[in-house]
């Protein structure tokens, strides 16, 4: 029976094929986007595919991967992602886009302090009681 091993050459394949499709769909966005009118649509459909394709290429980090980091860097993309749409909505939505953005640049902050000493510890936050 051939199982998939976690870390093991099947997630290698599995991350270097999300890393490509990454790779194309992000150079498709930006060349739609850039062509005119007529296909700009496409280039909407292709800026969230490649934010959701990142986020399937942080899901699936090796277990190393400290999980607070990992974490962080997930609710980060998913706010940006959020943002993103916002954004591309016909509505007025910048104000929610914005503070989407804002919610994933503090996801990105802790995910990346995570592992020094002066890291974001969100219980000593005003208004964080400590339990």
């Amino acid at each position: 029976m051939n199982r998939a091993v976690p870390g093991g050459r099947s997630a290698a394949v599995c991350r270097f094929g999300l890393s490509l499709a990454v790779g194309v769909s992000a150079t498709l966005a930006i060349a739609l986007l850039q062509s005119g009118p007529r296909l700009t649509w496409l280039g909407y459909v292709l800026k969230p595919l490649t934010l959701v394709l990142i986020l399937g290429l942080a899901l699936t980090a090796p277990p190393s991967c400290p999980p607070r980091y990992r974490w962080g860097i997930v609710a980060g993309l998913v706010f940006s992602l959020a943002g993103d749409v916002l954004l591309m909505l016909p509505s007025n939505r910048f104000l929610a886009g914005l503070l989407s953005f804002l919610a994933a640049h503090v996801c990105y902050l802790a995910a990346l302090t995570s592992d020094s000493r002066l890291a974001v510890s969100f219980s000593s936050w005003p208004g964080w009681e400590r339990r």
